[in-house]
């Protein structure tokens, strides 16, 4: 955040705490999201050896490990991607084709 931001969160948590703190570091992130509610997996369309795990959103820490787990049977099994995550729901719309044969 900015220092403006900083200084509006420090008076809130000033109110809440009630006791003394000091601020050792500041730091903002973006957390990535994507259209609807399930994040994708799946190789990068243009670079064979890049692939892509990401927008689990704020369910991420429920959801990592069982989707961890099918992504890791994909990769090493050949186990088909579930289509509701898999990358190439996107192709269409961003790529204007299929990604890559795997």
């Amino acid at each position: 955040p900015t220092a403006r931001q900083q200084e509006w969160l420090l008076s809130k948590l000033r109110k809440a705490l009630a006791i003394p703190f000091e601020v050792i570091k500041h730091d903002a992130a973006i957390r990535p999201t994507v259209f609807g509610t399930r994040p994708f997996l799946g190789r990068h369309p243009e670079h064979a050896g890049l692939y892509i795990f990401n927008g689990l959103g704020t369910k991420g820490a429920s959801l990592a490990p069982f989707f961890a787990k099918h992504f890791t049977a994909h990769l090493l099994d050949d186990a088909p991607l579930m289509k509701e995550v898999d990358i190439a729901r996107f192709a269409d719309k961003y790529m204007g084709s299929p990604p890559l044969a795997r």
